[in-house]
């Protein structure tokens, strides 16, 4: 955890993961949802803001958001965009300079016998890149049900065309793949290249953003839009790419179940997803109850 730990301020903004945060794998067994969703309920009407900090796109996220209730901004992509939940409006973006994209996808690309899938992640759709009708349905049965319909998927078969659909919106390029199978020489490719931010947002999801676009960076601009000073926020997360926000904010809770980097930068410790560690975090120190 953090050195010394933290003095605790009033909490007055909320900034919360979802997958393996207020989501657990195993939310339809665990009760863990239900006791998230009153406890954040319990948080806003108190009168605390309670917004999505997320990995996915805005069009993986949209409809979970909207039926859970949060305040009406969710970020996206790592910090890329800010998106109003009600409209799908943009508030905020930082994308990847379109000069980055083609050899991102080129790097993917040059790696794929490594089983690797690569994803460009756009506000208007996400893409893939896959050669062959196995890999297409593969996709579509995976990650369809996440989407607001399979229309919102394209699958390309060349990094040309992947690159063309993706130049200009981009947010976020994925290699969803084992960490075993990543290759030093990828990580070091994906390291030379200039304007960029790369984090492991789950076991098989390596994230690269535009330089400065992480969920650290854009927490003073939410809490900016909330005039809540950082040391009035409360960010919750469990992965490496939650561990800039739980640094930058005033109070930081990593999961029983977090990244080793997530816990080091935590100011508290909560037990795991499957345990409902969102609620008891916000049930101790913004509501006030002890268990």
């Amino acid at each position: 955890m953090k050195a010394g730990g933290a003095s605790m301020k009033e909490i007055k903004l909320i900034v919360t993961d979802l997958d393996g945060t207020f989501l657990s794998h195993t939310e339809e067994t665990d009760g863990s949802l239900e006791k998230n969703m009153r406890a954040m309920q319990a948080a806003q009407k108190a009168g605390i803001p309670v917004f999505p900090c997320t990995g996915r796109s805005w069009l993986q996220s949209a409809a979970q958001v909207k039926r859970f209730g949060f305040d009406n901004l969710c970020v996206v992509n790592n910090g890329a965009s800010i998106v109003e939940i009600d409209s799908g409006a943009l508030r905020y973006r930082n994308r990847i300079s379109p000069d980055l994209v083609e050899p991102l996808l080129a790097i993917g690309e040059k790696y794929k016998e490594n089983n690797i899938i690569i994803q460009s992640s756009c506000q208007e759709f996400i893409g893939f890149l896959a050669s062959d009708e196995t890999k297409r349905r593969d996709i579509l049965q995976r990650y369809g049900p996440q989407m607001q319909g399979d229309e919102n998927i394209r699958i390309f078969t060349s990094v040309e065309e992947m690159y063309l659909a993706s130049r200009g919106s981009a947010e976020m390029v994925r290699y969803i793949a084992d960490p075993k199978n990543v290759p030093p020489a990828m990580m070091k490719e994906l390291d030379a290249l200039p304007g960029v931010e790369i984090a492991w947002s789950w076991t098989i999801h390596l994230d690269v953003m535009a330089e400065g676009a992480n969920k650290g960076s854009v927490l003073p601009i939410l809490a900016d839009m909330y005039n809540v000073g950082l040391e009035n926020v409360m960010a919750l997360g469990d992965q490496d790419n939650d561990a800039p926000m739980l640094s930058m904010a005033g109070f930081g809770v990593a999961m029983g179940g977090a990244s080793q980097r997530c816990k080091q930068v935590a100011d508290h410790i909560a037990p795991a997803a499957e345990e409902a560690g969102f609620a008891q975090a916000i049930e101790q120190f913004v509501l006030g109850r002890q268990n």
